[in-house]
């Protein structure tokens, strides 16, 4: 009897050690392997494809007649009625307008913020109200800036002063749009997948959105055993085949994209070099700043075009630990975008500038800064570099 009781004792003792066994390896691995120990709940993957969103995995963009693509988010002013009429003054109110990507869209606060504590000195010593108008938009670059600002004057709108942040966008995006889609690089982002897809297109997106779906279950679920580091490992594994199959069916739809091409959804069909891309969208940024120019003064306004600052500008900063870690990222496409675009936006302010056109270049304005200011490995600031940037753009303006 007491030999009978010992073999299941042993046999369970063995299989707890077994367990512990595969427990340790399990977690030595994810150690290994990822480098760090998991948070059950919170397992993510780095691939850039797999962290983007997609145009199709948050729905169909909206669309605006005169704009192209106008996304979800709501601080921007692109749908706003004309607040103010012809002539510029005639309601004794200081009128801003401005434009630009997504990191004009961020500082416009501290912006809006700046001016109102300067809006005396702005409008010659007269204590005046404030409109500001806020038509900057993420992924947006010319010419869909001299748009926006075109439709505000059409419907009604006159501003005293007009601001431009941009650079980046017209540099990568135009870039991104032609290499992923076959588009023509100054139309609109994600305007192919706005237009319609193909049933090769639809195909490959729905595979990504499966697949998506069934990442963002796997990151929610606890792992069936809390804390059990083999369940975490195999759900990581699993991820990591998520990841690949992402890569390789965004790969397919990019092919499935080009193959479709129609003047509907891609425009003119024309060749590229990746200098000749870089060249047609900086002399698309650098016409869009000339038009902005010209129709600011002729309808009353002083316009002021400022080159945004970047992180991957030689020498422009230098990057705390923090910036290094999370917001820097010397191989990848923004940074070879920078490198590679800037040099060619210089070249152009020059000519800017000799037309009378009232050119910044920011680039440098964070090389004494030794605060973190960038928030991710594209060119976003947090609040502190946005306030920073937005006294930059006042100071330069008064």
């Amino acid at each position: 009897m007491r030999q009978f009781g010992r073999k299941p004792l042993f046999a369970l003792l063995m299989a707890l050690l077994t367990l512990a066994a595969i427990e340790a390896m399990a977690r030595l691995v994810l150690g290994l392997v990822y480098g760090e120990v998991v948070k059950y709940g919170e397992l993510s993957t780095d691939a850039a494809l797999s962290a983007r969103e997609s145009d199709f995995s948050r729905g169909r963009p909206k669309i605006h007649p005169f704009y192209g693509w106008v996304s979800w988010q709501t601080n921007h002013d692109l749908y706003i009625p004309p607040a103010r009429p012809e002539p510029a003054g005639a309601e004794g109110a200081l009128a801003v307008a401005l434009l630009g990507g997504s990191v004009a869209q961020e500082v416009a606060h501290e912006f809006r913020s700046a001016l109102l504590s300067h809006a005396a000195e702005l409008d010659a010593g007269v204590a005046s109200p404030l409109v500001f108008v806020n038509l900057a938009h993420s992924t947006y670059r010319q010419p869909q800036q001299s748009f926006a600002f075109a439709n505000m004057l059409a419907n009604g709108m006159r501003f005293d002063i007009v601001v431009s942040l941009d650079g980046l966008n017209e540099i990568a995006q135009s870039e991104q749009i032609f290499d992923r889609s076959g588009a023509f690089p100054l139309y609109p982002d994600r305007w192919p997948s706005t237009v319609g897809m193909t049933a090769d297109e639809r195909t490959a997106a729905g595979r990504i959105l499966a697949l998506r779906g069934e990442q963002e279950y796997l990151r929610e679920r606890s792992g069936g055993i809390t804390g059990s580091a083999t369940f975490g490992l195999l759900r990581r594994f699993r991820l990591d085949r998520i990841e690949h199959l992402i890569v390789r069916h965004h790969r397919e739809l990019a092919r499935a994209a080009k193959a479709s091409h129609d003047l509907e959804k891609h425009g003119p069909r024309k060749a590229y070099t990746a200098d000749g891309l870089r060249e047609t969208a900086a002399d698309a940024w650098y016409r869009g700043s000339l038009l902005l120019a010209g129709l600011a003064k002729r309808h009353g306004a002083e316009y002021y075009h400022f080159l945004q600052p970047n992180q991957y500008v030689p020498g422009a900063k230098p990057l705390t630990d923090e910036e290094l870690a999370g917001a820097f990222a010397p191989s990848g496409e923004w940074a070879k975008a920078v490198r590679q675009g800037y040099p060619l936006l210089a070249e152009r302010s020059h000519r800017l500038r000799q037309r009378d056109v009232e050119f910044f270049d920011l680039s440098w304005i964070f090389a004494d800064s030794r605060e973190t200011l960038y928030v991710d490995d594209c060119c976003h600031l947090n609040r502190r570099g946005n306030e920073l940037l937005a006294s930059h753009m006042l100071r330069r303006i008064l």
